[in-house]
């Protein structure tokens, strides 16, 4: 709980600042857009997993401060992680008159990439490079994705400087507090879901990494085919579309009440079926994945599709009020 708080708690703030950060670079830097913010954004995450490899071992304290410094070892790489998709939004909306259809074209990436994540370290970048090397690889994955972006602003020219000046100003009018408040509502109960889900499982799977992986990832893809639904919606659609995934959250909700309590009983029947073999135990793991993701992507998917449904409701799609929007997500 320490952890994915102080995780997602260094993403809202970097979701909050993110438009006023890109503001100031882009007054000391006229050239500059948001793709540039993003690679230096990588490769200051990339550059944390190092730092977080070696400052590890003078962590072993007793007391608060071994808390305090390991909170403070997360903030900043997620700090940055919170200011991608705001600035990336600004870069790439641009490039579509389709604003909403834009942010939930990257949101939904972004979650699918981060379940992919989430399932690849503990199954297999921790056999393949233990726990230092895959930070290892993570430094080398961000430092290369970072000089792929700089490369690619480089390669489109001095950064496409479109006339800016008022968008600042005009963000500011017509704010509603409704989106705001419906976004951080849908991130306070997917994370009191997620984090009861983790807990139930972790008495049956034994292992809190697998199950830790196993639930986030099969949340996450919700959250992401749940963005990439919302992308067809046209701004017609959205009131009904946000009636019905509300409506399709607490019925599932209600469903994961009654249902989830027998899920460990389920488990335990099934691990009496299998062999205890290598074999058996990939069928059990693979059988574990996919119930989940039944049970959880459901959810998931309704909150996913939520937050980009909100989004439409600025038609005007200011890179300010997307990052608000971010923030006010992540802080719930």
């Amino acid at each position: 709980t320490i952890v994915l708080a102080t995780f997602i708690g260094g993403m809202f703030f970097g979701a909050s600042c993110a438009y006023s950060l890109l503001v100031k670079i882009r007054v000391a830097f006229p050239t500059v857009n948001g793709l540039f913010v993003y690679a230096l954004a990588e490769m200051v995450i990339g550059l944390c997993s190092l730092l977080i490899l070696f400052a590890f071992p003078f962590l072993q304290s007793d007391g608060m401060g071994k808390y305090l410094w390991s909170i403070l070892l997360l903030l900043l790489p997620s700090f940055f992680m919170g200011v991608t998709i705001p600035v990336l939004y600004d870069y790439a909306k641009d490039k579509d008159l389709a604003r909403q259809k834009t942010l939930a074209h990257l949101y939904g990436n972004n979650a699918l990439g981060a379940a992919t994540g989430a399932l690849a370290t503990p199954y297999l970048f921790f056999p393949l490079f233990a726990i230092d090397g895959s930070l290892k690889v993570g430094f080398l994955l961000n430092a290369l994705l970072s000089l792929s972006a700089l490369l690619l602003w480089k390669i489109e020219g001095e950064g496409q400087c479109d006339e800016r000046e008022n968008e600042y100003e005009q963000s500011q009018l017509d704010i509603k507090i409704n989106p705001y408040f419906f976004v951080f509502s849908c991130g306070f109960l997917s994370f009191v879901a997620e984090i009861s889900i983790i807990r139930l499982f972790t008495s049956v799977l034994t292992s809190a990494t697998f199950s830790f992986a196993i639930v986030v990832s099969s949340f996450i893809v919700g959250l992401s085919l749940g963005g990439h639904w919302a992308r067809g919606r046209s701004r017609e659609q959205v009131s009904v579309s946000l009636l019905w995934v509300c409506l399709g959250s607490a019925f599932w909700a209600l469903i994961i009440l009654y249902a989830g309590r027998e899920m460990p009983w389920l488990y335990v029947w099934l691990a009496g079926i299998f062999s205890r073999t290598a074999k058996g135990w990939v069928f059990f793991n693979a059988l574990q994945l996919i119930t989940l993701f039944l049970i959880v992507s459901p959810l998931s998917f309704c909150w996913g599709a939520a937050f980009c449904l909100a989004a439409h409701l600025f038609p005007d799609g200011a890179t300010e009020k997307i990052a608000k929007l971010t923030a006010f997500n992540t802080l719930g």
